[in-house]
């Protein structure tokens, strides 16, 4: 079978990771995939090219018609995107006739593409602008839904006219979670039926237990942190949607109430100015202190951390799944996350409130002050349970959903 996916961003989100376990699951199951996504010319390279096993075919920005400019690849939220320009514009922000320059330069790219690669199936990630051009060329396809493109549906009016073409000519729409299958239903009006739960996995080959040497990893990166500190590790764009100001006003009351303060990892894109309230910075609402601000890092190196973390947080006030908990899950970590009926129904370690800093602050002192004992048997069952999300049943899932799709017409 040939499979072309398309992605509504670049890679380091939880789509593109998504994007990249498939492509690993269907590829070794003897299928050829291309990846058709969106860079900018003045991105650096990646420094691990992702999803390798498959044929990249890029849709390179800026976008230029005459006088029309698309200056690099729009976001369906104002959420970080770690391969888009600080500040990057959002789809809500385009004029009309940029939005119809974005449509007939993909459906350009994408006739290319279709043409060279001739796939046997289309799937779009995000039930979004894409996959509205994709229906307009008259080829069938199936969308992805992510949860951000649902968060867009009800911020961006401009664009939601499309996202509702997407979702009602696909002919079959893949869902994370129950919550994101009812998301989509009550927001697009398309028959049940057509939306599945897919679920989501993690790479086991890469998030996994391991004997780190704490003091040489720290020392690596620049960090001075004593022996005896507790260390939590926050992975996920610096945004309001992440909970990342919630964290640091959380951080201020763990600071004032344990003997030992913990340290503060935190890996992603984005910047502080644009997630801190003005008003509650001023006041002191924040802490800052004992925080480590590390930016967006390897898979890699963000595993290592988490093989030396007492807990990791993942503190959002809005999520599709919880991938982030999930890999955290699978190196043994115990985590907090919010209570938003995704992934804290299977979470191992201690659930906060949205949005509630006290909250969020007890479930981490909880988790800390377990015995060494009570902690070792939890980091056991995080393992367990995270080994339970396996990406082979998904890839086989989708696969038989794919015997299913429409015949693909000649261009």
């Amino acid at each position: 079978m040939r499979i072309l996916l398309t992605m509504t961003g670049s890679w380091g989100t939880g789509s593109g990771t998504v994007v990249e376990a498939l492509v690993a699951g269907f590829v070794a199951r003897g299928h050829a995939v291309c990846v058709l996504h969106p860079e900018n010319d003045d991105t650096p390279a990646e420094p691990t090219p992702r999803a390798p096993a498959a044929r990249h075919e890029v849709w390179r920005f800026p976008v230029r018609e005459g006088d029309l400019e698309l200056p690099c690849f729009p976001l369906m939220i104002p959420d970080p995107n770690p391969r888009a320009p600080v500040n990057a514009w959002t789809y809500e922000a385009l004029t009309e006739a940029q939005r119809d320059l974005f449509i007939h330069a993909f459906q350009a790219r994408v006739r290319e593409v279709v043409v060279r690669f001739r796939p046997d199936v289309i799937e779009c990630q995000h039930v979004w602008l894409m996959p509205a051009a994709v229906a307009e060329l008259g080829l069938p396809y199936a969308c992805a839904s992510h949860h951000s493109d649902q968060m867009a549906f009800d911020l961006d009016a401009n664009t939601r006219p499309y996202a509702l073409r997407a979702a009602r000519e696909a002919w079959g729409i893949f869902s994370l979670m129950e919550g994101n299958r009812r998301e989509v239903i009550e927001q697009t009006g398309v028959d049940s039926s057509r939306v599945t739960v897919m679920g989501n996995g993690y790479d086991r080959t890469v998030f996994r237990p391991g004997p780190v040497d704490r003091r040489a990893l720290l020392a690596a990166h620049g960090l001075h942190i004593a022996d005896g500190v507790p260390i939590i590790t926050f992975a996920g764009k610096l945004s309001k949607t992440k909970g990342v100001d919630v964290l640091l006003e959380a951080n201020r009351l763990l600071r004032a109430e344990m003997p030992i303060p913990p340290a503060l990892l935190l890996f992603g894109t984005g910047t502080l100015e644009q997630t801190l309230d003005v008003g509650k910075h001023a006041a002191g609402d924040y802490s800052l202190e004992g925080c480590h601000f590390l930016g967006h890092q390897p898979y890699e190196v963000v595993r290592d951390f988490h093989n030396v973390a007492r807990v990791s947080v993942m503190p959002s006030r809005s999520e599709g799944f919880g991938l982030a908990a999930l890999e955290a899950m699978g190196c043994g970590v115990p985590v907090v996350v919010s209570r938003l009926g995704g992934l804290d129904a299977d979470t191992v370690g201690a659930i906060a409130e949205p949005a509630d800093p006290a909250s969020l602050a007890r479930a981490i002192r909880e988790v800390i002050e377990l015995d060494d004992a009570a902690h070792a048997a939890m980091k056991e069952e995080a393992l367990r349970v995270a080994r339970t999300f396996s990406w082979d049943e998904i890839v086989e899932r989708r696969l038989s959903f794919y015997l299913a799709a429409p015949p693909m017409p000649a261009l």
